[in-house]
């Protein structure tokens, strides 16, 4: 009885395994498709990748980290959150 048990848990688990990696496959399509449209190119002052197609997820975290950069450059380090809301002396909200 165990191991016909053992023998089911392996099979979900081999077919499982293989919709996992076939789903991995689809996001990481239609997600490279999705950025590639954009036209997004990094920017040149970026540590990595500097001037190269946003498409994919490397170029997507590159350009991610200069956003950041940048952001933090035009806030003097301080968040989004750090900024305050209406009422509070911020900038946030308006």
């Amino acid at each position: 009885m165990n191991s016909s048990i053992a023998k089911v848990a392996g099979i979900l688990a081999i077919v499982a395994g293989a919709l996992f990696v076939l789903a991995g496959g689809v996001t990481w399509g239609l997600i490279t498709t999705n950025l590639a449209e954009q036209n997004i190119t990094v920017a040149e002052d970026s540590k990595m990748l500097p001037g190269d197609d946003v498409n994919g997820p490397f170029s997507a975290f590159a350009q991610a980290q200069i956003i950041d950069e940048h952001a933090m450059a035009g806030t003097e380090g301080r968040t989004y959150a750090e900024l305050g809301g209406p009422g509070e002396g911020g900038r946030g909200g308006g």
